[in-house]
């Protein structure tokens, strides 16, 4: 029976195949320090053959209390440096996102992201990577078809989270919440 870690890691380079993402591609990790974006810079910095140059980025939103904000960009920079990976740190005024908010009629969790994406941008731009990639996983995509399902979207609307965008990419798609939780507990 195949480990946990390696049906992940075949299921992440069927992906990056699948895509036509070359294992020489710079790859952009958009990276929080949570176990989701966690294990997907551990599962593209550990694949087998892997040329491609790994950054992660962090994006502080600056919306949380600025002593938690710090001890989670030094744990951040700890996990990236860990893994082998560069990183790359852009920070929100404290009222950068509200202020977008307010004037573009935008939740403050949309003007966050759009914020935040902007970033990755600009970072993935200055750090040579090719794509960007998010981790977003099986669970977070039948979590948006059925909050979308039960907003009343129409067949387009319950596609779900798409599996590339341009050059954002998301690799950890076809792996379940509990495969992450597992292929952490024994990486």
């Amino acid at each position: 029976m195949k480990s946990t870690r390696r049906i992940i890691e075949n299921k992440v380079e069927r992906y990056l195949a699948d895509s036509g993402i070359s294992l020489s591609s710079g790859i952009l990790v958009a990276f929080s320090g949570g176990i989701d974006s966690t294990a997907l810079l551990a599962v593209l910095t550990s694949l087998e053959g892997r040329e491609h140059k790994i950054t992660a980025a962090y994006y502080n939103h600056g919306l949380r209390d600025e002593a938690r904000l710090e001890d989670e960009e030094r744990t951040v920079a700890e996990l990236a440096e860990a893994a082998g990976a560069g990183l790359l740190i852009g920070r929100a005024g404290r009222s950068e996102i509200k202020s977008l908010a307010r004037k573009e009629r935008l939740s403050t969790e949309d003007a966050a992201r759009r914020l935040r994406y902007e970033f990755l941008a600009e970072a993935a731009g200055k750090s040579g990577c090719d794509y960007i990639a998010t981790a977003h996983h099986l669970d977070d995509n039948a979590e948006t078809m059925i909050m979308r399902f039960m907003q009343g979207a129409g067949p387009a609307g319950l596609s779900g989270i798409p599996e590339r965008r341009g050059r954002i990419i998301r690799p950890l798609i076809e792996v379940s919440r509990a495969e992450i939780e597992s292929y952490l507990r024994i990486k």
